[in-house]
């Protein structure tokens, strides 16, 4: 029996939208997860971006020799500069101004928190986010 055009149009644009509406939780996850890694390699660049600074200023060849808190007050003013809180990152520095020849050594760790995700990280670690960390070692001038 011949049915007319109209009928088939309608069934498959109803079609169209059963198919869309099955899709598109798959598509935004997919764009948010992207979104948030991709928030997540910023920020492990600026932790390495800090780190190196850090490292460098510890590594001067000066009079005096730079202290750790001047290393670490480095680190902090890059989180800071780059929107960083600085009080969550946890910043560790070995051998400041130590002989030349010898290595600093700067580690900045920080716990970057999912926004969107974060339901989906939690099944995969014990919180909605990861720690990053930056290790960035620079010899004593």
């Amino acid at each position: 029996m011949f049915r007319p055009k109209r009928f088939k149009e309608q069934n498959s644009r109803g079609v169209a939208v059963l198919e869309v509406s099955m899709a598109m939780p798959f598509m935004l996850m997919t764009l948010f997860a992207t979104v948030e890694f991709g928030r997540a390699f910023i920020i492990r660049q600026t932790l390495a971006n800090a780190a190196g600074e850090a490292a460098r200023v510890g590594s001067e060849a000066s009079c005096p020799r730079p202290t750790e808190s001047e290393v670490i007050a480095a680190a902090t003013t890059m989180l800071e500069d780059a929107g960083l809180d600085a009080s969550a990152a946890s910043i560790t520095v070995a051998n400041a101004g130590g002989e030349p020849g010898t290595d600093v050594t700067v580690t900045i760790g920080y716990d970057v928190e999912f926004a969107v995700l974060s339901k989906l990280v939690s099944m995969f670690s014990a919180a909605g986010g990861v720690e990053l960390s930056a290790h960035v070692e620079a010899e004593n001038e």
